[in-house]
This record gives C-alpha cells, structure tokens and sequence, in this order.
C-alpha cells in the first residue's frame, strides 16, 4: 500500500493578502457607510428643526389662538401674542423640540400635542447642536435654546444659526433663522 502524502504546509502569501485586502475593503465601506448615516440624520434633523419653525411661524401668523375674554362682551383677545419653540438635550442625549406659547406673564406653556411623553419631537442622538447668535456658538443643553416669534410672525428671540455638528466636529448643516421671520435650511 502506497502512503499519500498530504500538503499541510498552510496558506500560501498569496491569499493571505487576497483576504487581508478584502477585510480592508469591507471595512473601508462600513466606515462611510456609517458617516454617511451620521450625514444623513443630521440633515433630517435640520429640515426637522426647520419644519417646527414652519409650523410655529404659521401659527404665530395664521392660528386664531383666541378666547373669550369673560367680560360678557363677547369680544375675543390673544391668548398670546409670542409663540415658542425651545430646542434642548435630554437626559438620553438626544435633542428634542418642545413648541408652546408665552402667557402675559411671560410664562411659558408647553402646547399638549407635544409627542414622546412631553420630551417634544426628537431631533437625534448623532450630532451635537450649536447655537450661534453671532458672538459665538454655545452648544445646547439640557436647559435648550428657545425661538420666540410674536403674532406678526417675527422673531424676537433665538434669531442666529443652529449648526449641526458630527461627534468629530465637523458642520454637517445648519438651520438659519432670521429677524424677520425667514428661515432655511443649509
């Protein structure tokens, strides 16, 4: 009987490098795959920031937010004239979007439809949030940055860019808004 002999002499160079190429090249496109999520959420939550701001500012314009003022006269009065959005961080580290009106008193009033047991409509986790009035960008907390528009439909506080950062501090995006009111995504 004749013995074969068995070739154990492992792998050769060659695909070793195949192999070693390939883990390169997977690897290689998770990382701007993942980027490109990061990109991608903060863009979505930019238009959804500036979505709010649409709808607030439309309110604040177009909303008869009236009531009867009790005096038997039947006249309605402004329930408010100043209109609110207060953009924060919570405690899970994401942001969040809380929009409500002011009182005469100047107390603030978070409206009832906001989602998520009251946090407000969620923004993301991926990015941090700079708000930049012109003297310096100040990153938000948990104590949030308002927007205030009056009942013409200006904005009388919180006016300056939002920038939307990636965890390596780059500018993803940026929602500008305006004294007048205007606003855009960039």
């Amino acid at each position: 009987m004749k013995r074969q002999r068995v070739n154990n002499d492992g792998y050769s160079l060659v695909e070793l490098i195949i192999v070693i190429a390939i883990i390169m090249v997977l690897g290689t496109v998770s990382f701007l795959s993942l980027n490109y999520i990061k990109t991608a959420k903060a863009k979505e939550a930019s238009v959804t920031l500036d979505n709010q701001v649409s709808n607030l500012l439309n309110r604040a314009r177009n909303q008869a937010c009236k009531y009867d003022n009790g005096d038997g006269t039947g006249e309605s009065v402004h329930k408010s004239d100043r209109f609110i959005i207060l953009v924060y961080k919570n405690a899970d580290g994401s942001y969040y979007v809380k929009r409500g009106y002011t009182g005469a008193s100047g107390d603030i009033y978070v409206d009832a439809e906001n989602g998520k047991d009251g946090k407000g409509v969620s923004l993301t986790s991926y990015v941090d949030i700079k708000y930049n009035d012109g003297s310096g960008s100040v990153l938000i907390d948990n104590v949030g940055q308002k927007i205030i528009y009056d009942a013409s439909g200006r904005c009388v506080y919180g006016d300056g860019d939002f920038e939307f950062y990636g965890k390596n501090s780059s500018l993803l995006s940026k929602v500008t808004i305006n004294k007048n009111g205007s606003h855009n995504v960039n």
